[in-house]
């Protein structure tokens, strides 16, 4: 039995892990949809090379670095044995 903020979670730390990642691919995933549409309505009315650049990287590596900012907080909250970490 697990842990996770206060609750007890009665299934075992090799669904609960999946679980987890799932949820942070999910919350990243809206993340990254806010983030880059704020973007692109700010880069709009522009015209200048470097703003099309950074717009193209962030769309590019912006969720991934979500993913993993968000996996990262989340594993060190829960209490699963080394072996699953």
């Amino acid at each position: 039995m697990s842990e996770f903020l206060g609750v007890k979670i009665s299934l075992g730390p090799s669904v609960v892990l999946p679980l987890v990642v799932l949820a942070a691919a999910v919350l990243a995933y809206v993340i990254n949809g806010v983030i880059l549409w704020a973007l692109k309505r700010a880069v709009q009315n522009t015209s200048t090379e470097i703003e099309d650049r950074i717009c193209g990287l962030l769309h590019r590596y912006l969720f991934p670095l979500l993913v993993v900012g968000t996996v990262l907080p989340l594993i060190d909250f829960l209490p699963l044995p080394a072996k699953i970490l």
